[in-house]
């Protein structure tokens, strides 16, 4: 993430059985300053910060089954796999 942390990197973000991501929200401008992972159930885990000069919000909807991305010290860009 680049930017302000928001939440704790080292607590894990666990699914209960069931459970399925079914919601990422996030902001980018250079790089992806803001991640939100929301579960079926309500849950979610939030890193970065949202908002700030020039930057985009996006928001991804669905039964998110994985992700990929990638970073050179920050987080450049990210992904979805989603069954559709």
């Amino acid at each position: 993430m680049h930017g302000h942390t928001h939440g704790d990197p080292a607590v894990p973000f666990r699914l209960e059985e069931g459970e399925w991501i079914s919601q990422v929200d996030g902001w980018y401008g250079k790089y992806i300053d803001y991640l939100k992972f929301t579960t079926n159930k309500g849950n979610y885990k939030e890193w970065g910060t949202p908002g700030g000069g020039g930057n985009t919000a996006f928001s991804v909807e669905g039964r998110i089954n994985g992700f990929y991305g990638f970073a050179e010290g920050s987080l450049d860009g990210i992904g979805f796999f989603h069954p559709y």
